[in-house]
């Protein structure tokens, strides 16, 4: 490092991004609404990776706010999302497993119907019948997926 060269730097160092940088006015909400983020992003890793090493500051700056911030589900923790969004799938599972019955489409539909979930703890959770100490920041009626699993309506396993 002592004997390299000081060459361009593509972005200041020590630049702090924060919310007044995003876009205010109308006309420049509807110019980011066209821009795919994640692709941009994408873009750019591929550009440092095989072409250009100088920007990879840039894009660790810029790709720390890759997540949406109208996201559907916001949780403190990764149990608590997963966990939330393996009640929504169980929902529409048992509601499209009721309505096949009705039509009487398929007779032999299975049930439980199996929602597959990456989480071990979110797993856990909707199969223990009572709440523990670290369960007590869920919100009590995202519990319905606990009384699914026990009355058999689904049923959670982990993807291998």
């Amino acid at each position: 490092m002592e004997n390299s060269k000081q060459g361009h730097f593509p972005m200041r160092h020590g630049i702090k991004l924060s919310k007044k940088h995003s876009p205010k006015t109308d006309e420049e909400l509807k110019r980011m609404l066209e821009i795919p983020y994640t692709s941009a992003v994408g873009s750019v890793q591929h550009v440092v990776q095989c072409t250009r090493p100088d920007v990879t500051y840039a894009l660790s700056v810029t790709s720390r706010y890759q997540a949406c911030a109208r996201e559907a589900t916001i949780a403190d923790f990764t149990t608590k999302a997963e966990y939330i969004a393996s009640l929504e799938a169980a929902k529409e599972a048992v509601w499209m497993i009721n309505y096949i019955q009705k039509l009487g489409v398929v007779p032999s539909i299975a049930k439980p119907m199996v929602i597959f979930c990456d989480n071990n703890g979110a797993i856990a959770q909707a199969k223990k019948l009572r709440s523990h100490h670290r369960s007590k920041h869920i919100l009590r009626h995202y519990h319905l997926l606990k009384e699914m699993v026990s009355r058999g309506d689904a049923r959670m396993d982990r993807v291998s």
